[in-house]
């Protein structure tokens, strides 16, 4: 995937941590970039150029399509100047994407999805280390909860894979289902996913991502 910068436009963001893993021999290396209130044109033209159905012809026309409603979801949320937004990338694409906003004591993860890579090519716990990001910013801030409303019969089934990193079903709607990660959740989370995904903090530095473009 590459979008034109027809505009000559420089974009930057802060790289936070790194990722390392092996699944099934194969191993994986993702950054993370926290992006800024100048980063709108770069989401503009990453969301106009992911095509879910494309990238991934294998996927049922419903299932792609749910994918890439979640995912322009997530960066239109992004978009808000007041979001924090986080930006995985793997071998100089990006891999997945979230939008956060802290309320009070309550963290709100507006979006999460992961984008393919390839065709029908996705990175392998791109989703974990956003995660993990996620409950790095809560172990700093200590809210009382994160929550987050999930996609009901989606064939990814969301609600189980959000059961598996601390959240609880709660009130149910016609489309999606609330969900939240208590705070004592928090720090045993975090911790999983570390271990899991090889979660490295590094040294907070402004770079250009020109080359995602």
């Amino acid at each position: 995937m590459q979008i034109s910068n027809s505009n000559n436009l420089n974009f930057q963001a802060r790289k936070i941590a790194l990722a390392k893993n092996i699944f099934n021999s194969k191993s994986t290396h993702i950054d993370l970039y926290e992006l800024s209130s100048k980063d709108t044109k770069f989401l503009e033209k990453l969301r106009d150029k992911i095509n879910i159905p494309e990238l991934m012809p294998d996927l049922a026309e419903h299932d792609a399509k749910s994918w890439q409603d979640v995912l322009n979801f997530t960066i239109n949320a992004a978009l808000d100047k007041s979001i924090k937004k986080y930006l995985a990338v793997s071998g100089q694409k990006p891999c997945g994407i979230m939008a956060v906003q802290k309320e009070g004591r309550t963290i709100n993860l507006l979006g999460i999805s992961s984008i393919p890579v390839g065709v029908n090519e996705k990175v392998n716990y791109a989703g974990s280390t956003l995660f993990c990001q996620l409950f790095q910013n809560a172990k700093t801030s200590k809210p009382r909860q994160i929550v987050l409303e999930a996609m009901l019969n989606s064939a990814f089934d969301l609600v189980s894979k959000y059961k598996e990193k601390g959240f609880y079903p709660g009130k149910a709607g016609e489309r999606y289902i609330s969900m939240k990660c208590p705070k004592r959740h928090i720090i045993p989370q975090f911790k999983k996913l570390q271990a899991e995904t090889n979660y490295t903090p590094v040294k907070s530095k402004e770079v250009e991502i020109d080359f995602l473009i």
